[in-house]
């Protein structure tokens, strides 16, 4: 519905069905490209308003999913302050995780942000990276998923690497 391939093309209809696929209990490959689909439609306004909090929300669904896109999605919008406060450890956290996904934000961007912590801090937000990692191994292998944060709180555990 969304491109009218086969059909006539309805964002309503591409939503509505971008979210049944979001909230479905099986089929996770699936439910990561739904709430990752739906991130991207609130983050441009596609068949819904623009809304960058709701947009940070989906795609921090898909990214405890394991979706690498939205990983690295998670890691810009910390160090842009898109959706959600802007927080430099929490950037390095998504950066740490989408490096492990197989995918790697720049290095140089990497490396500018670890410039901003000591010693003591990175090992911290290497710590905290390695947890997410873990919660997005139990979530691929049937797992409970992990909670997002309540509406309105812009920090989730795993966001607050320094607190």
């Amino acid at each position: 519905y969304a491109n009218g391939w086969g059909t006539a093309s309805s964002p309503s209809e591409a939503i509505r069905n971008l979210t049944i696929a979001a909230d479905a209990k099986e089929n996770f490959f699936n439910k990561a490209n739904a709430q990752r689909e739906l991130a991207e439609a609130y983050r441009y306004g596609y068949g819904v308003s623009k809304n960058s909090k709701t947009a940070f929300e989906y795609f921090r669904n898909a990214a405890f999913l394991g979706d690498a896109t939205s990983q690295a999605y998670m890691a810009g919008a910390y160090l842009s302050g898109e959706g959600v406060l802007e927080n430099s450890a929490a950037s390095l956290v998504w950066c740490y995780v989408n490096r492990a996904s197989g995918r790697s934000i720049k290095e140089k961007t990497v490396r500018a942000l670890e410039e901003n912590f000591t010693p003591e801090q990175l090992a911290k937000i290497r710590y905290q990276a390695k947890e997410v990692l873990g919660q997005i191994k139990i979530n691929q292998n049937g797992g409970s998923e992990m909670e997002p944060p309540p509406a309105g709180s812009n920090e989730s555990k795993y966001s607050g690497a320094l607190s």
